[in-house]
């Protein structure tokens, strides 16, 4: 169920970051639009560039290279009608009479047209243009204005804007979505653990204590004879053993956390493997289990571990080896100093394919009836939870491998 869990958790991460790419996505798009709209609703150099609004003009200040693309020219001459300058050297200057200059947008013929000006010097600026460019005639530049233009601009970024909002309204909606149907998923899979979790527990604690209530009735009520009246004790005194070693399995699943914090020391691992071994070989031997080290006495890897969590990984591992397989079992401890890894097994058939998956979870056992003397259920759940501790990574393929981080 724990490994479920970390699923559900790890579609909650991709799902908030497909959200988070498709909201980047969705801002550059936005950003993107922004600037190609206004590029092209200000790519087009609006008439008063051409033909300025303003009846005083400073001849510098026009765009002589876009009125000379458009086929027009200009010039300045004074009261008299004499040219003072002129933006093309032409000489088909038009001589205006004082009466022509005073009359300030004049068109004369067909072909062309003027728009006359003052300058600051009070001289006249003349912008001569095809007439089928410009006309003084009023029905062009009303939509070819700034007004025009600054309004279309507004209009096309507010577009823009809600656009962009109703995009990011059901983004974050689906992502609302998603998520509350995953943390409820979460939710669910965390009740379901907890009652089989509580189950597994009620069960393992209900068979020795059924035994001592039936053993204690039995001799309370006098139904014992004398001489087995020690074999009913010493089963009492065992199934009470074994009660309280199920329920301090469980306290130290709860308190690991603590206990990792308490004696943390910065040590050789290896070392500390060879001397758990060598504290235990005797162990091992009582139950004819044959332990190999096969990494070399010289190799050493220092790293920062809580010893005591250390060795009961190791006894958590290595018992379950000897307590799952037949006696002259043989079991051995590799490192892989390359990738920093720890390898763990035994010659016998391995954990069932069918647990893989879930042999890390409280109360998993390949034993249905749970009735050993050993609480099978909790072991490798405290391997799991002292190997995230310590921030190393396990997994069993056919062996243990534990990476060291």
């Amino acid at each position: 169920m724990i490994n479920h869990k970390n699923k559900r958790f790890k579609k909650i991460l991709s799902a908030s970051l497909k959200f988070m790419l498709v909201f980047i996505l969705m801002t550059v798009v936005y950003l993107v639009l922004n600037f190609a709209a206004l590029m092209f609703l200000t790519s087009d150099r609006p008439m008063y560039e051409y033909v300025p609004i303003q009846q005083s003009q400073e001849p510098a200040s026009l765009n002589w290279e876009g009125i000379h693309e458009l086929g027009g020219y200009g010039y300045v001459v004074n009261e008299e009608g004499t040219v003072l300058w002129q933006s093309q050297d032409r000489n088909d200057l038009e001589t205006l009479s004082p009466g022509d200059l005073l009359n300030q947008n004049l068109t004369r013929g067909s072909e062309r047209t003027n728009f006359i000006y003052k300058t600051p010097e009070g001289n006249w600026l003349i912008l001569n243009y095809p007439s089928d460019t410009f006309s003084n005639e009023p029905t062009y530049a009303i939509e070819s204005g700034p007004v025009h233009q600054q309004r279309l601009l507004s209009l096309t970024a507010i577009g823009l804007i809600l656009l962009y909002l109703l995009g990011i309204f059901f983004i974050f909606r689906r992502l609302y979505i998603r998520l509350e149907k995953n943390i409820q998923e979460i939710y669910e899979a965390e009740e379901e653990e907890k009652r089989f979790f509580f189950r597994g527990l009620a069960h393992d604690i209900k068979t020795p204590l059924s035994t001592i209530m039936a053993y204690s009735r039995a001799v309370t009520d006098g139904l014992v004879g004398a001489e087995q009246f020690d074999h009913y004790l010493e089963t009492i005194y065992r199934q009470s053993g074994i009660l309280k070693d199920r329920l301090d399995d469980m306290m130290a699943y709860a308190s690991l956390e603590e206990q990792l914090s308490e004696n943390m020391l910065e040590g050789d691992l290896l070392e500390a493997i060879r001397r758990y071994v060598g504290e235990n070989f005797a162990w091992f031997s009582e139950r004819k289990a044959e332990i190999e080290i096969r990494f070399h006495d010289d190799e050493s890897y220092m790293t920062s571990f809580n010893p005591t969590l250390f060795a009961r990984l190791l006894q958590n591992i290595l018992g379950n080896s000897v307590q799952h397989n037949e006696p002259g079992v043989s079991i051995y401890i590799d490192w892989d100093a390359k990738e920093k890894r720890l390898r763990l097994g035994d010659d016998g058939p391995g954990i069932p394919e069918s647990l893989r998956e879930t042999v890390f979870e409280p109360m998993v056992t390949a034993d249905p009836s749970r009735t050993g003397e050993h609480f099978r259920g909790m072991g490798l759940a405290n391997v799991k939870r002292i190997a995230e501790l310590h921030v190393w990574k396990i997994e069993y393929d056919g062996e243990f491998k534990i990476e060291i981080g």
